[in-house]
């Protein structure tokens, strides 16, 4: 067994050093950066869902009556969403490209889900600010928001 009877010495400082500054800093770094990324894919799946919920909305209801779901149109409901996600996004976040499509049950949507309601689909790209530097991060935002109506047929 090695005694160390000199207290603490400039080598043991160095390899202390060494190990601060090539591992734990680049770790919490990199740990950082995770966190913060789920965290704003979390927000953006909260707001697509609160965009989408808005063009309920837009619902007929002269159409709903007759035991349909039926919409005023299709440019008022994407704008209406657009709109939503634009007020209620994080600064550092930008939202590139948008699709919005109305589904009826049954149907599948671009990405191959099917609901036995009537649904909104929603595909959001997404691109963040990254923390330590200037580069940025793209995702896909994928949802379908079911209508909850059950028809009387």
């Amino acid at each position: 067994m090695i005694r160390w009877n000199k207290g603490f010495g400039v080598g043991q400082s160095i390899v202390l050093l060494g190990f601060l500054v090539f591992l734990l800093i680049p770790l919490f770094t990199f740990m950082t950066e995770k966190i913060y990324i789920k965290y704003v894919v979390h927000i953006m799946n909260e707001a697509a869902d609160l965009a989408a919920m808005t063009a309920y909305q837009e619902i007929n209801a002269e159409i709903l009556a007759s035991g349909n779901i039926g919409f005023s149109s299709a440019d008022c409901i994407e704008d209406r969403i657009i709109h939503s996600l634009e007020e209620n996004k994080i600064e550092g976040i930008k939202i590139n490209k948008c699709d919005v499509a109305i589904h009826a049950a049954g149907e599948c949507c671009r990405l191959g889900n099917t609901s036995q309601y009537d649904f909104i689909h929603l595909l959001l790209k997404v691109t963040v600010k990254r923390i330590h530097d200037s580069s940025r991060v793209q995702f896909y935002i994928h949802r379908d928001v079911e209508i909850p109506c059950i028809r009387m047929e």
